[in-house]
C-alpha cells in the first residue's frame, strides 16, 4: 500500500508538471512580446525586417523598426474601422487622418463654382468636421449681384458656418470671421453634420463680376 501511495504522488507531480508546461507554452504562443529590453522580434518570420521593444532613457517605452533595408516603415494599424488610440483617446481614424488637429484647405474657386456650390472638404466617414477659421478674398474684381457667399456643410439643409456679404468681397481685401462684412453662423466652431463635407456657396442672385473667390478654411476632424 505504501508503494501504491508513492506512485500516486509521483503521478500527481507529473500531472502538475505537464499542466504547467502546457500553460507556459500557451502563454508563449499567445504573447510573444514578453522579452527584456532591448530585444528584437521578426516582423514576419523569415523576413529581413525586425521590430524592437525597448526602454527609453527617459523611462518611456519605444518601438523601432530594424533590418537591412535603408528605409523600413513602421505602421500602427487597427482592425476594420478600429481607430488608433493613445491612453484611451482616439488620435487617428482608420484612414490615418489625425483627429482633433487643425487642418487647412485653400482653393481659388471660380465664380461659376461658387454659384453652383463647390465642395472644399469631402466628408470623413463616421466623423464630424468643425470649422475654426475662415478667410476669403475676391479675385478679378468685386463680387456682385448675389447676396452673400457662405461656408456651409454639405447637408441637404446646409448648416452655415459663416456668410460674407458681397459688399465686403472686393478685390485685394482679405476677410476673416472678425471682419464686419462676415457673419459668424451657428455652425462655426461646433461639430457639423456627421458624414458631411464643407462647401462654399452663394445665396440670392447669381454672383458676377469677380472671376473667382480665394478661400482658406481651417478645420478639425472630431473624434
Amino acid at each position: 500500500m505504501k508503494g501504491f501511495t508513492t506512485m500516486k504522488r509521483f503521478a500527481f507531480v507529473l500531472l502538475l508538471l505537464f499542466v504547467g508546461v502546457g500553460l507556459f507554452a500557451q502563454q508563449s504562443l499567445n504573447n510573444n512580446w514578453d522579452f527584456a529590453s532591448p530585444a528584437v522580434e521578426p516582423i514576419i518570420p523569415g523576413a529581413p525586417s525586425f521590430v524592437s521593444w525597448l526602454a527609453e532613457p527617459d523611462g518611456g517605452a519605444g518601438i523601432e523598426a530594424h533590418g537591412g533595408a535603408t528605409n523600413i516603415p513602421l505602421e500602427l494599424k487597427g482592425k476594420g474601422t478600429g481607430p488608433l488610440e493613445f491612453n484611451g483617446n482616439e488620435i487617428a481614424d482608420p484612414t490615418g487622418a489625425a483627429l482633433n488637429q487643425v487642418y487647412s484647405v485653400e482653393a481659388t474657386v471660380s465664380i461659376a463654382n461658387v454659384n453652383s456650390g463647390f465642395v472644399l472638404i469631402p466628408a470623413v466617414t463616421g466623423r464630424t468636421l468643425k470649422v475654426v477659421r475662415v478667410l476669403e478674398e475676391a479675385v478679378g474684381g468685386a463680387v456682385a449681384t448675389c447676396t452673400d457667399v457662405r461656408i456651409s456643410d454639405t447637408n441637404s439643409s446646409p448648416v452655415d458656418v459663416a456668410l460674407t456679404l458681397v459688399a465686403g468681397l472686393t478685390q485685394g481685401t482679405f476677410l476673416d470671421e472678425a471682419n464686419s462684412a462676415v457673419t459668424v453662423e451657428a455652425g462655426f466652431g461646433v461639430p457639423l453634420t456627421a458624414n458631411k463635407g464643407i462647401q462654399i456657396r452663394k445665396t440670392g442672385g447669381t454672383c458676377a463680376t469677380a472671376t473667382s473667390v480665394f478661400v482658406i478654411v481651417m478645420y478639425k476632424i472630431n473624434s
